[in-house]
């Protein structure tokens, strides 16, 4: 008797867990899901292109999306001697004096957008 009121519990517990996640994932709006897929997939309704600074190469946004270098955290992370940047929310929008640590997103003039990554020793 313990064990399928236990089994039933965790069972419960499961399928809650699981309504949660799918309207937490439904909740996002239409920005918020554009956003989300150009962070963890590299494209958008536009062309986009990551510029990679430490090895000077610009490659299509899908063959190096954001997720790939900051993480799904956003924090960052170093990699072949090479720091990525911390993208996080509190990182992006406080205030800095001077250079920014973090390259902004720009439109080059073809009208894609690109991402400048990574920076090297002598750029710091």
């Amino acid at each position: 008797m313990v064990k399928s009121k236990r089994a039933a519990i965790l069972l419960c517990s499961l399928i809650l867990l699981a309504v949660v996640a799918a309207a937490s994932a439904a909740s996002l709006s239409d920005a918020e899901k554009r956003g989300k897929r150009i962070y963890m997939e590299g494209q958008g309704r536009q062309k986009i292109s990551a510029f990679l600074l430490s090895a000077g190469i610009k490659a299509p946004g899908a063959v190096f999306p954001c997720i790939n270098c900051h993480l799904a955290a956003g924090t960052g992370q170093l990699e072949g001697g090479v720091q990525s940047a911390d993208v996080t929310w509190f990182t992006m929008t406080k205030e800095f004096t001077g250079r920014r640590p973090s390259a902004p997103l720009r439109w080059s003039q073809n009208g894609t957008i690109v991402a400048s990554c990574g920076s090297s020793p002598s750029r710091r």
